[in-house]
C-alpha cells in the first residue's frame, strides 16, 4: 500500500514539542542549520505553545512516548488570497516575506497572523511498530492540519492514474493554496530523517509541457553543496 499526499508548496518548518509545550519552531535553512522563527509562529498563533494531549491519550498506541517529546515537519502557507491582502506577489513569496519581515522588525510582526500551518511528517518519536497512516493519526490527533492524504496500491499506481489525480486536486484545492506535485510513500517503511530521503516520491505534472531535445547535459553545484545534472534543451 502506498500513501499519497499533496506537496506543498510554501516554507518548510520544523516544530519541536517538549513535555507537550513548544520549545523551537525552525525554518529548513540548508538542510542542515535553519533559523529560528518560534516568536513569528507564535505571535501569529500559527502553533499552539502547549499541545493538548487528550486525544492522545485515549486514542493513540504508546502514548507515553509521544508526551515526552514530539518533533514535527510541515509547510508554512498563505491561504487563498491573504498573499494579496499583504501586498505580495505570490503565496509563496508572502510566506518568506512575511517571515523575514517580521524577525527585521519585531517590534510590528505585521501579517504574521495571516499565516497557517500544515504537517505531514512525524520525526519523533520514532515508534519502530508505526507504519505511515499510525504517524499521520499522531499528527490529527494533536490537533494540527493534515494535507490532502489518499491510499491505494501499488500495483494500481501508473502515471496516467497519478496525472489525473494531480490534475484533479490542484483543480479541487489550488484556489485555497499552492500545490506542486504529489508525494508517494510506501506503508510501512522506515521513517527517513534526512533532506532526501530515498523511499518518497515526488510525481509533477507540467500540462503546458512541449516535446523537445535533450542536446547535452551540464552539472551544477546546488545551494546544499551536491552535484545536480542539467539538461540542455531544444527549443
Amino acid at each position: 500500500t502506498v500513501i499519497i499526499t499533496e506537496k506543498l508548496d510554501g516554507m518548510s518548518v520544523f516544530v519541536e514539542y517538549i513535555d507537550g509545550k513548544l520549545s523551537v519552531c525552525s525554518s529548513r535553512g540548508n538542510g542542515t542549520v535553519g533559523k529560528d522563527i518560534t516568536d513569528v509562529l507564535v505571535h501569529g498563533n500559527v502553533v499552539p505553545e502547549q499541545l493538548d494531549f487528550e486525544r492522545v491519550k485515549k486514542e493513540a498506541k504508546h502514548p507515553e512516548h509521544i508526551l515526552k517529546r514530539v518533533c514535527l515537519r510541515g509547510e508554512i502557507l498563505l491561504f487563498e488570497n491573504r498573499h494579496t491582502e499583504c501586498g505580495m506577489k505570490s503565496r509563496r513569496n508572502g510566506v518568506t516575506g512575511i517571515i523575514h519581515r517580521a524577525q527585521a522588525h519585531r517590534d510590528k510582526m505585521e501579517n504574521v497572523d495571516k499565516l497557517s500551518a500544515v504537517f505531514y511528517e512525524l520525526i519523533t518519536p520514532d515508534i519502530p511498530e508505526f507504519n505511515e497512516i499510525h504517524r499521520l493519526q499522531i499528527i490529527q490527533l494533536l490537533g494540527f492540519r493534515l494535507p490532502y492524504t489518499q491510499t491505494c496500491e501499488f500495483s494500481q499506481i501508473t502515471e496516467k492514474m497519478m496525472t489525473d489525480m494531480l490534475i484533479k486536486v490542484k483543480s479541487d484545492y489550488e484556489k485555497h493554496h499552492d500545490i506542486d506535485g504529489l508525494v508517494l510513500t510506501p506503508i510501512d517503511f522506515q521513517r527517513e530523517n534526512v533532506l532526501y530521503p530515498e523511499h518518497k516520491v515526488a510525481f509533477k505534472y507540467n500540462p503546458d509541457g512541449i516535446e523537445c531535445v535533450l542536446t547535452g547535459m551540464e552539472w551544477n553545484v546546488s545551494r546544499f553543496g551536491r552535484l545536480v545534472p542539467v539538461g540542455l534543451l531544444n527549443p
